[in-house]
C-alpha cells in the first residue's frame, strides 16, 4: 500500500530541520485548475459537491487556515482571471487565466500573483516549471502535487518531460506527489528520482460497513458478481 504523504513527510521532518527549516508564521499558496471560491460558497449553501473528495479538500483548506501558526492562506486557480477574494473560513481565493484562448500563456502574470501573496510554502497541483523555478529562487518550500500522467511520443514531449523532471530533482524538493501509483511511476520513468516520489488518494467516503450484510448464498447456488 503506498506510503502516505504524510507520513512520508513525518519521517522527514528531521532533515527539514536541518536543511530547509522554517521560522515564523507559515504562509501558505495553493496554485491549482479549480475555483476554490466557487467550490467553498456552494458547498456552504448545502448544495453538495461536483465531484469525488471535493467537499473533504475544501474542508481541509479551512482547517488549515484556521491553525494558530498559519498566517494566510491563498488559492489561486489558472483558469480565469479572479481578484482576491476573502473567503468567511479566512482563505483567500484569487485566479489568473494561464493558458487564454489564441495568446500566449501568462506564467509572469501567474507568477506575479504569487509572489504578491509572499508565501513561506507554496504547494504547485500542476506541472509548471516556470512557477516551480520561481519557488526555487526565492527558496519557498515547495510541494509539488499532481494529478497527472506524462505519456506521449515525440521529441517536444521528450524535452518538456526532461526539463518537468530536471526541475523536480533539485535537492531543495524534498518530495513530489503525484495521484494513484501508476502515475507516480510515470513520473519515475521520464527522470524523477524514485526515492522523492509519493503516490496519494483521497480518503474513502464510500465503505462497505455503510450496508448491511447480506446472506451468503446456499451450497451449489450459482454465483453471479
Amino acid at each position: 500500500m503506498p506510503m502516505s504523504i504524510f507520513q512520508k513527510l513525518a519521517s522527514k521532518a528531521r532533515l527539514r530541520a536541518e536543511t530547509h527549516s522554517h521560522e515564523g508564521p507559515i504562509r501558505l499558496t495553493i496554485v491549482q485548475r479549480g475555483d476554490y471560491a466557487e467550490a467553498y460558497e456552494r458547498i456552504h449553501r448545502g448544495e453538495g459537491a461536483t465531484y469525488y473528495a471535493q467537499e473533504y479538500t475544501v474542508a481541509h483548506v479551512g482547517k488549515i487556515a484556521a491553525r494558530d501558526d498559519v498566517e494566510s492562506v491563498s488559492v489561486i486557480n489558472f483558469n480565469a482571471d479572479q481578484p482576491p477574494n476573502t473567503l468567511t473560513n479566512g482563505v483567500v481565493s484569487s485566479g489568473v487565466e494561464l493558458f487564454p484562448a489564441k495568446h500566449r500563456d501568462r506564467h509572469e502574470a501567474l507568477i506575479e500573483a504569487v509572489a504578491q501573496t509572499n508565501p513561506t510554502h507554496l504547494v504547485i497541483a500542476a506541472p509548471i516549471v516556470p512557477l516551480l523555478r520561481w519557488g526555487l529562487r526565492e527558496d519557498v518550500i515547495l510541494l509539488p502535487l499532481f494529478a497527472d500522467s506524462f505519456q506521449g511520443e515525440g521529441f517536444r514531449t521528450r524535452v518538456r518531460n526532461q526539463r518537468l523532471a530536471f526541475v523536480l530533482n533539485d535537492p531543495r524538493i524534498e518530495l513530489v506527489a503525484n495521484h494513484n501509483l501508476a502515475s507516480s511511476f510515470d513520473l519515475a520513468r521520464i527522470g524523477v528520482d524514485r526515492a522523492k516520489v509519493v503516490p496519494f488518494d483521497w480518503p474513502a467516503v464510500i465503505s462497505p460497513r455503510d450496508w448491511e450484510a447480506k446472506p451468503a448464498p446456499k451450497p451449489g447456488t450459482e454465483l453471479r458478481l
